[in-house]
């Protein structure tokens, strides 16, 4: 179960809706979908620069296409990721490496 509970003592912008917003709270039961969330990542440009024999940086720009979970009319806005992306080359069945974002802004 999830819930939801608005702000205090700011609800909503509108005076008029404000005072009776604030603490309500929603209790919703969210079912699981078999469709991800991140349904494409796209690199448009990365750096990879050599640390030591072991390590590399990557500077790298991408672009992450995600599917609202709440579907297509929801007000749900993404502003931060936090992503770790495993790194594959070709046919080559091991790992080339881990790229791990950290908190970005989308």
């Amino acid at each position: 179960a999830v819930t939801a509970k608005s702000l205090s003592p700011l609800a909503d912008d509108l005076p008029l809706f404000n005072k009776a917003l604030q603490n309500l709270s929603l209790e919703t039961a969210l079912n699981g979908t078999q469709t991800p969330l991140v349904n494409g990542l796209e690199f448009v440009s990365a750096m990879l620069t050599p640390i030591d024999n072991e390590k590399a940086s990557l500077d790298m720009t991408t672009r992450v296409q995600i599917q609202d979970p709440l579907g297509s009319n929801s007000s749900l806005q993404i502003k931060k990721v936090n992503m770790t992306v495993d790194l594959s080359y070709g046919d080559i069945p091991e790992l080339v490496g881990t790229a791990v974002t950290g908190i970005s802004d989308v």
